[in-house]
């Protein structure tokens, strides 16, 4: 009977495939239900696979005995064996196989019938439970549900793209279909439906994204390594800001590593890595640029203790005397103080786009890192080489003479990604230092103004690695013209007989940040009887009004809305918190703080502002510094103007409000937080006099 049976089905070789497709067709009609996937029936079902394993027994069984037989099993790998099959294809159906005859027992099992094939819906408790039914675990940080639906799409995939290479794509029944992983896996799927599946999956240019999943994927078991992660990527990727951004950048990543299949198989295992590289990668250029470029930081970023904790100054400055110490040259301390610097931006910046870390924890993070690096850029010029050129020779001794003061963000410990840093050198002089050092003598202050002038230059210079931060000198006494050092008692001439009201206003925010400083401190302390000084209100107004106005006038008409120094941007926060602090510290000495947010508190618990308006005050406060933040961290640009363009304005509003918001709501919500803000600064500095007692102040 076999024989004849042989005789009968591969003597000939003769099939008519086009009644068999049609026969197909038919089967997938009768059989399937719109919009169910059925297991055995749709489109890269168990029959697909069975079917045409067949058709190529009889196409090649005539040359290939081995062929001859009824068990799948053995026909895929005589298919293989005869070169009709490549290697890793037998390989890879054969698993198809085993899954899906797996899948469908498993269905029978759980509903106790042997004709309903329909896959539950993927997010219902039954696919979880047939998941289970078919032995998958929590392991790896993928729940059962979520390793059953990969699994599913790519033995799928697998099945439809081996129907496509030997029958063409017509050949599969109902609509033309696929997912990411037959984009990834197949040589042959027409444009129209690479362009339908990546716009569903959230990309807008899908002809750059095929480009980019198609140099992801490689070739040989790579490729099939890609199209189970691609799965999953794809998911993630339509729940991040701009999917095109984060695809492009992680094909640039991938570029940059020695073994992708081991970062592939790396990112299966541990998908929280996963989910916050592209969050990273659709996030910020600038971050994504840091990780192509030193690819090791990610390894460092997910260790536990170093996300989810706010690293302390000194461990920071630690780990930069190690680095300088290590340094061979000048020049290899510069670039490794950049190295680590955009190291600790990439974590903060994790924390903060990944984790939702507060935006005042973040801000307090960027400041403890400016002043860790300002400190050890100052101790590295005290400790610098005897042989290396000095103003003065030996600087031994005048460590504690001298303090680094920062005014502005820094002062206030509310540094943005992209802030520049204003800084002021001060120094005063114990009474056992030789009398050619006294206070008047030229070449000690010399020597403290190349001091400063050095660690100025060693932030803000540009090396292979770029620069630290920019540093400004112009919040010092006569600004350009002034001197980069003065002594703790000409400042504190300078502050009490020659500065404007704005620069006392400017004082608010010091803190020392490097070098002795209990002299910085000693100097604040001196400092609190010029701003605890009664001024007059209107003075106060005018003052802070005039450099409003000036402000607001220098922003370029056809500009987006700036949210630092538009009408009811940040600056009317700031400008409103100091002016209040001017008026009232007088009476309230507490008032005296650097932090915004704190001296907010404090102006709502002494009574000045009320509860209500300093809690609104505080929520728009750190909602348009989250803006401002999202658009500095993009490409490290000190950036604060809304964005024209409408692409990158609905990317900007997915980052500050959520995936499922767009440019109007965004657009509405900064509209109303600005004019919150306006309403509070005029109703409270600029109507200050109708509730101010002047003569009590």
């Amino acid at each position: 009977m076999e024989r004849i049976r042989d005789e009968m089905i591969y003597a000939s070789a003769n099939i008519n495939l086009e009644e068999l497709r049609e026969l197909r067709e038919k089967q997938f009609h009768e059989k399937t239900v719109g919009g169910r996937i059925n297991a055995k029936f749709s489109p890269g079902g168990l029959v697909d696979l069975e079917y045409d394993v067949q058709i190529l027994q009889v196409m090649y069984g005539k040359e290939f005995p081995g062929l001859r037989t009824p068990q799948i099993h053995q026909a895929l790998a005589a298919l293989g064996d005869a070169g009709v099959l490549k290697p890793e294809e037998t390989g890879q159906l054969i698993a198809a196989y085993g899954f899906l005859r797996n899948l469908i027992n498993a269905m029978r099992m759980l509903r106790g019938s042997a004709q309903d094939l329909f896959l539950p819906a993927v997010d219902s408790v039954e696919f979880a439970h047939l998941a289970r039914r078919m032995g998958y675990d929590r392991g790896d940080g993928l729940e059962p549900a979520q390793q059953l639906h990969i699994d599913y799409e790519t033995h799928t995939a697998v099945v439809r793209v081996f129907v496509e290479r030997h029958f063409g794509r017509t050949s599969l029944p109902g609509p033309v279909t696929g997912t990411v992983a037959d984009l990834v896996l197949s040589d042959g799927l027409p444009d129209d439906l690479c362009h339908q599946i990546l716009l569903a999956a959230g990309f807008q240019d899908a002809r750059r994204a095929h480009f980019n999943l198609r140099n992801l994927a490689g070739t040989d078991s790579r490729r099939h390594t890609f199209a189970k992660l691609a799965l999953l990527a794809a998911d993630i990727l339509s729940r991040t800001p701009d999917p095109d951004m984060a695809l492009n950048n992680w094909e640039r990543f991938i570029r940059a590593l020695p073994s992708p299949e081991f970062h592939y198989n790396l990112l299966l295992s541990q998908p929280m890595r996963l989910e916050m590289l592209l969050n990273i990668l659709s996030g910020s250029q600038f971050l994504a640029d840091t990780l192509i470029r030193n690819p090791g930081f990610l390894d460092w970023v997910i260790i536990p203790e170093n996300l989810h904790h706010t690293r302390k100054r000194a461990d920071l400055e630690q780990e930069l005397e190690l680095a300088a110490n290590g340094a061979h040259s000048r020049g290899g301390w510069l670039n490794q103080l950049r190295r680590l610097r955009r190291r600790e931006i990439l974590r903060i910046g994790t924390r903060d786009m990944y984790l939702g870390v507060s935006t005042e924890e973040i801000t307090l993070e960027l400041s403890i890192l400016a002043e860790a690096l300002i400190q050890i850029a100052l101790k590295k010029v005290w400790d610098s080489p005897k042989g290396e050129r000095k103003p003065h020779g030996d600087l031994s001794g005048l460590e504690n003479c001298f303090c680094i003061l920062a005014y502005g963000k820094l002062g206030g410990s509310e540094l943005n990604y992209s802030s520049d840093i204003d800084l002021l050198g001060i120094f005063e002089l114990p009474e056992n230092l030789p009398q050619d050092l006294g206070v008047e003598s030229p070449a000690l202050k010399h020597i403290f103004g190349w001091v400063m002038e050095r660690v100025s230059r060693d932030l803000s210079m540009h090396t292979e690695e770029g620069y630290a931060y920019r540093v400004d000198l112009r919040l010092r006494p006569y600004g350009r013209a002034g001197d980069l050092v003065y002594s703790v008692s000409g400042l504190m001439d300078y502050y009490r007989n020659v500065a404007a009201l704005w620069e006392i206003q400017a004082a608010l925010k010091i803190k020392p940040v490097a070098g002795n400083l209990a002299l910085g401190d000693r100097f604040l302390e001196r400092l609190r009887s010029i701003l605890l000084q009664k001024r007059s209100w209107q003075d106060i107004v005018q003052a802070i009004e005039g450099m409003r106005t000036a402000a607001i006038k220098k922003i370029p008409p056809r500009s987006g809305i700036d949210v630092k120094s538009g009408v009811g941007g940040l600056r009317d926060v700031e400008f409103l918190v100091q002016g209040l602090q001017l008026v009232h510290a007088r009476r309230h000495p507490k008032l005296l703080c650097s932090n915004t947010l704190v001296a907010l508190d404090g102006l709502q618990q002494t009574g000045i502002l009320p509860k209500p308006m300093a809690a609104q005050l505080r929520e728009d406060y750190l909602f348009l510094r989250r803006v401002e933040h999202h658009l500095q961290i993009l490409e490290d640009r000190q950036i604060h103007s809304l964005p024209k363009d409408p692409a990158e304005m609905e990317a900007l509003a997915k980052r500050v409000l959520g995936i499922e918001s767009n440019a109007v709501r965004f657009m509405e919500e900064v509209e109303r937080c600005c004019k919150r803000i306006r309403d509070a600064y005029v109703s409270h500095l600029m109507a200050l006099g109708n509730r101010v007692d002047a003569e009590h102040l």
